[in-house]
């Protein structure tokens, strides 16, 4: 089951990974949705105003400043044409490249470390006695790293449950 539970985990992490660039790209169209709609907003202002300046000196200015917002759009037209939508299809395709090649997500290694009853670390060349313990270090994504020890503990060496009930009947007899 923990095996298992692990493996879950690290499928979620793929799928989130997935969903996290999706959403970026949502974001990155979002984002130039709205630069495009606020130099349209500024065209038509300029424009509108254009025929209320007299003086040729500053008409020359907004003349200018309108070429340049009409580039600016045109820039972010093509951005917005360039930019890949986040259809069904695309979605998929992010899964899939993601599901396809897991290992430039996910990293694991192994370590096998010795410690003593405490809890200390020791070195394998100390004459210490201790335990061996093996663990798993799993990283996703190059910034979440967690640790994987899977371990079988055996029923005897568990304390005896306390019976509460029990404990609390002893005090409050009279």
């Amino acid at each position: 089951e923990a095996r298992q539970g692990l493996k879950c985990c690290i499928y979620d992490s793929l799928v989130n990974r997935a969903r996290t660039r999706i959403q970026a790209r949502k974001d990155s169209l979002a984002k130039l949705e709205t630069e495009r709609r606020s130099l349209n907003a500024r065209l038509r202002r300029l424009e509108r105003t254009r025929n209320d300046i007299p003086d040729p000196s500053r008409r020359e200015v907004l003349e200018q400043n309108i070429e340049t917002t009409r580039r600016r759009i045109e820039t972010s037209e093509q951005n917005l044409i360039d930019s890949e939508r986040t259809s069904p299809a695309e979605c998929v395709r992010q899964l899939r490249d993601t599901m396809d090649r897991p290992e430039d997500f996910i990293r694991m290694s192994h370590t096998t470390l010795r410690l003593t009853r405490l809890g200390v670390r020791v070195d394998a060349a100390a004459g210490t006695k201790a335990n061996k313990i093996e663990i798993s270090e799993v990283e996703i994504s190059n910034k979440d790293r967690r640790v994987v020890v899977l371990a079988r503990l055996p029923r005897m060496e568990f304390p005896k449950r306390r019976d509460l009930l029990e404990e609390a009947e002893r005090y409050l007899t009279f």
